[in-house]
């Protein structure tokens, strides 16, 4: 899946427009990314990409940027 369209998926979770995140962006600095939004967006990643990361190493991501080198490593996404 291609990165961009992975990001516009995570934004629709969040309700949010697509286009509106980036990968700087933290919990801190996107107001829908609290515990329910952390569960919405490990649901896309598990409807998008087929699988569920675990759940220590996705609590402990803290940006966008994070969890698309997360994917990007396991070969999910590309640019």
């Amino acid at each position: 899946m291609k990165t961009q369209d992975f990001l516009a998926a995570i934004a629709e979770s969040l309700n949010r427009s697509p286009g509106s995140l980036k990968l700087e962006d933290t919990p801190d600095t996107i107001e829908e990314w609290d515990s329910v939004g952390h569960l919405s967006i490990l649901s896309t990643v598990e409807e998008k990409l087929g699988f569920l990361p675990d759940g220590d190493e996705y609590m402990s991501l803290s940006s966008i940027q994070e969890l698309v080198d997360l994917l990007k490593a396991r070969g999910d996404l590309e640019d």
